[in-house]
């Protein structure tokens, strides 16, 4: 479990299946690994703390089909980087607050709208929490 906080990224990717491999595609590009995937994430987006950042699996891509992935967990990306890959879920779906995902300039209140932009656009969500108003008298 985790704290959510306005500088949480999540990264949606897809597994690439062909004959003989399975690769990670992510804007457009494919990569051997996740740790290639990510490596070349962090470096172009500038992103200080990897501990903000999860990734998401979209769903598998074949040659003619894309199946979507109806999963509301994301995994953070620190065992990719220090230690070889054990996976840790995380679930995004569930919250005792309102949150919002924006990707891009919008705003979703469904992650599912905001990762379908997300996949389109080929950006990344973050989560924001709503901000309060008062209440005028």
């Amino acid at each position: 479990m985790i704290n959510l906080t306005s500088q949480t990224v999540i990264v949606p990717y897809f597994l690439r299946l062909s004959k003989r491999s399975v690769r990670y595609e992510y804007n457009g590009h494919l990569y051997k690994t996740v740790n290639g995937f990510l490596a070349n994430f962090l470096i172009k987006t500038g992103i200080k703390n990897p501990m903000d950042v999860c990734i998401y699996n979209a769903g598998i891509k074949s040659r003619r089909n894309v199946f979507y992935s109806k999963s509301s967990n994301c995994q953070t990306v620190m065992h990719y980087l220090n230690h070889p890959p054990k996976p840790k879920l995380i679930k995004v779906k569930y919250s005792y607050y309102s949150i919002l995902y924006s990707c891009g300039k919008r705003v979703f209140l469904i992650f599912e709208h905001a990762l379908e932009f997300s996949l389109r656009k080929h950006c990344f969500i973050y989560f924001e929490l709503p901000r309060r108003t008062k209440k005028s008298e």
